[in-house]
């Protein structure tokens, strides 16, 4: 079996060039976003609901929770932009 990735949580958060890194786990984007484990899990409950954004979210487990930080990002930049606008 062969060992697990082991990410370097402070070389994430300091380095903006993630070019090498294509998914991470939830500490990693809480780490990278600076935000509370509560709102990220409301976070990707959003980003699950939406079409455009549910394909950054994998789960290979049931434990287990990827996300595409590519896609995560444009899903912040969507939020910011339509955090005024009414629920339909």
């Amino acid at each position: 079996m062969p060992k697990p990735v082991q990410v370097n949580l402070d070389e994430v958060e300091q380095n903006p060039d993630r070019a090498a890194i294509k998914y991470g786990n939830k500490e990693v984007v809480q780490k990278m976003y600076s935000i509370t484990k509560a709102s990220l899990e409301k976070w990707l409950a959003l980003m699950q609901d939406r079409p455009e954004f549910a394909q950054g979210l994998l789960h290979p487990t049931h434990k287990i929770v990827l996300i595409e930080l590519d896609v995560f990002d444009e899903f912040v930049r969507w939020m910011d932009k339509n955090r005024y606008r009414r629920r339909s």
